[in-house]
This record gives structure tokens, C-alpha cells and sequence, in this order.
């Protein structure tokens, strides 16, 4: 799915929110692997910068949780 504002989700839906295992790419080359609950990044999951630089982790209600 690409979203308006440029943004591409490639994964699982659930009534019309991205849920489940996918993959969301932003405009700038960034980008988060992993999982989805409501929309929102959540559960363990993989953000991939677009300078090489990597977080690996758990995130909750699309943030990460340290």
C-alpha cells in the first residue's frame, strides 16, 4: 500500500490497519521490519536508517521500548 504522503507499507492487514509482520518505508530511505498492532509499530521489530545505521528491538505503540 503507498500512502499519500509517499510512505509504503508492505505486510498484513487487519481491518484496514496494518497488523501483524510488515515492512513500512519512508520517503527519506528509512525503514522499519518487523511487527504491527493497530496501525502502530509493536512487538519486536528492525529500523534501518538511511545513513546504515540500525535499531533492533521492541517497540510499543510506535516507539521504541527500552
Amino acid at each position: 500500500y503507498t500512502f499519500k504522503n509517499g510512505r509504503k507499507y508492505e505486510g498484513q492487514f487487519v481491518k484496514d490497519n496494518m497488523e501483524g509482520k510488515g515492512r513500512y518505508i519512508f520517503p527519506t530511505g528509512n525503514e522499519y521490519i518487523g511487527e504491527f498492532q493497530r496501525g502502530l509499530f509493536n512487538g519486536n521489530g528492525t529500523f534501518l536508517y538511511s545513513n546504515g545505521d540500525r535499531f533492533e528491538g521492541t517497540y510499543k505503540n510506535g516507539k521504541i521500548f527500552r
